[in-house]
């Protein structure tokens, strides 16, 4: 009997011991992984400020969601060459490999981008489309939405929002009636959710224009 005892004791032991040893390489994995995240994802800012500094022929398009485009010059002193227009003509950097991990990045410039706080409804309502949004009440929504968001007034349009619609949400809050400083302030506009404004695999969102 005493055997027996000392025989689940053991099992008891092993198995607590087994789980320990689990969570400890489970964290040290995570860690590491964490680790090595942190360091692609700075050396992917690197190679993109490297990209924007090497002597390049670089464009903008707004069609292009504000994306840079270019042709390095790194071939020759003449020009770049044909493979390296092939390379930098796409505007997403896809895949590329750093040690045992994947970078992939894009370069955008900030002054191509719609000026949110002195648009117009039209040119909202054609941003809501590109951003895939096809329901015209919901493209109607969100644009009077933003604009009560920034006016200073407190009167709704048609379709917007004011304080009496955000006063029941939980947490109640107030429209800010002032222009947007940051653009993760769309969040909490009528209408706009993270998937709207942050966007999809399958396509861009609000704070891409």
């Amino acid at each position: 009997m005493v055997v027996l005892w000392v025989l689940v004791l053991l099992i008891a032991l092993a198995t607590e011991f087994a789980f320990s040893m689990k969570g400890e390489v489970n964290t040290t994995r995570n860690y590491k992984e964490d680790i090595q995240a942190y360091h692609l994802a700075k050396a992917g800012i690197h190679m993109a400020m490297a990209e924007i500094l090497y002597p390049s022929s670089f464009h903008a398009s707004h069609q292009d969601f504000g994306l840079i485009m270019g042709d390095s010059t790194r071939g020759s002193e003449r020009g770049p060459t044909q493979s390296d227009k092939t390379a930098y003509r796409t505007s997403i950097r896809q895949e590329i490999e750093l040690g045992s991990g994947l970078i992939t990045y894009s370069l955008q410039d900030e002054n191509s981008k719609i000026p949110i706080n002195k648009t117009t409804r039209n040119t909202l309502v054609k941003v809501l489309t590109s951003a895939g949004i096809e329901s015209k009440e919901k493209k109607d929504v969100i644009a009077d939405s933003i604009l009560d968001w920034i006016d200073a007034d407190k009167n709704h349009r048609l379709n917007g929002a004011e304080n009496d619609f955000y006063q029941n949400m939980i947490p109640p809050y107030f429209a800010k009636n002032a222009p947007i400083e940051n653009l993760d302030e769309l969040s909490k506009i009528r209408g706009i959710d993270e998937k709207i404004l942050y966007g999809t695999n399958q396509r861009k969102g609000l704070i891409n224009f």
